[in-house]
Parts: structure tokens; C-alpha cells; sequence
């Protein structure tokens, strides 16, 4: 899009120098039509906007082409799928441990047991 859209300015320049000027919508179709399939839902959003200026196409395709870009890169990415795995192991603590500290009444030998 950094080279296709200065490319189509400056056919409407030279055409403007040779008294054939097209208007700033003509320029915006043209421009929209020649894009490839990708830009089709971009293309279809601008087509139906009323006084859409140059620079605000321009913005909305490399707004568009930017995300593409983003997409096509997170597409590309390799991701390996992966497991985690937890398991619950109950602890029961030894009666001879319970006998020894008498005074936790029925809890294990540890603080906070």
C-alpha cells in the first residue's frame, strides 16, 4: 500500500497537468478497484461511504493492510500445544506422629495442622 497509493496520486497529478483532471471519488474508486481479493471487505465499507477524502482512505487501507499483516504474522506463528497436569496427593500422617505430640488433640505434630 506505501507504493500503490503515492502511484495512483501521482497518475491523477500528471492527468490534472495534462487538463484531464478526475475527482477526488473517481480517484478513490479507481484506487479501491484495482486492489487485490484481501482488500475485498475494506473495499466494500469504503465504496459506501459518502465524502470519504483521500487522506481517510488512504488511512483506512493501511489501517486494513496493517492488520492483515498482523493476522498473516500470527498465522504463521509455529505453536506447539501443550499439557499441565496437577495431581492431588492426600497426605495422612503417621499415628505414631499424633501420639508423640499429645497436646494438638487429634492433629498432626506440624503447627497450623
Amino acid at each position: 500500500m506505501d507504493d500503490y497509493s503515492p502511484k495512483m496520486k501521482n497518475i491523477v497529478d500528471q492527468l490534472a497537468l495534462a487538463d484531464a483532471s478526475i475527482s477526488n471519488d473517481e480517484l478513490i474508486l479507481h484506487t479501491l478497484n484495482g486492489l487485490d481479493a484481501e482488500y475485498n471487505a475494506i473495499v466494500v465499507k469504503s465504496i459506501d461511504q459518502d465524502g470519504l477524502s483521500w487522506i481517510d482512505a488512504q488511512a483506512s487501507l493501511m489501517a486494513f493492510e496493517s492488520r492483515l499483516g498482523q493476522l498473516n504474522h500470527l498465522s504463521s506463528l509455529s505453536l506447539q500445544p501443550s499439557t499441565n497436569m496437577a495431581t492431588h496427593n492426600s497426605f495422612v500422617p503417621n499415628k505414631n506422629l499424633n501420639s508423640q505430640s499429645g497436646s494438638n488433640s487429634g492433629h498432626g505434630p506440624w503447627r497450623g495442622s
